[in-house]
């Protein structure tokens, strides 16, 4: 029994020895460490009527469970929403805007995909260490829909 004891101390002993002497997580190199700012592609939606504006918008999500698809996907639902919001900025005087803000967010949650003819990827990267998904999108907004 007491051997045993002995023996397992020793055991445990090397195992903090062995894990306190392994090597340090490396830290990213900064050619690696990108950020949304390395997020360029070109843009080939067109405005083609005078009542569609394309707004670029760049975005991220948080990788979770190593779950790229959805980060994707949120990713995406970020920009399309920040989108139709920039095309409300711009449609309505910073004074209604803020005034009706609880209700312009409220209504454009439900509703952002009415708005957006078309959207596009133009570039696609893991950014800040691999621990976020970053995107930059393009987005044909339909001005007489939101108005």
């Amino acid at each position: 029994m007491r051997k045993t004891n002995h023996i397992l101390s020793i055991l445990l002993g090397l195992a903090l020895l062995l894990s306190g002497c392994a090597a340090k997580k490396a830290e990213p190199k900064p050619e690696n460490f990108l950020t949304l700012a390395d997020l360029t592609g070109r843009v080939t939606l067109k405005e083609d009527s005078p009542g569609v504006r394309v707004i670029r918008i760049k975005s991220k999500a948080f990788i979770k469970r190593n779950d790229i698809r959805a980060a994707k996907a949120k990713a995406m639902e970020i920009a399309s929403a920040q989108a139709v919001d920039a095309m409300v900025r711009e449609l309505l005087p910073d004074e209604d805007y803020n005034n009706n803000f609880a209700d312009i967010e409220k209504y454009l949650s439900k509703n952002v995909q009415k708005y957006i003819v078309r959207s596009e990827v133009n570039d696609e990267k893991k950014i800040f260490g691999g621990k976020y998904y970053g995107l930059d999108t393009a987005h044909k907004v339909n001005r007489q829909k939101v108005l």
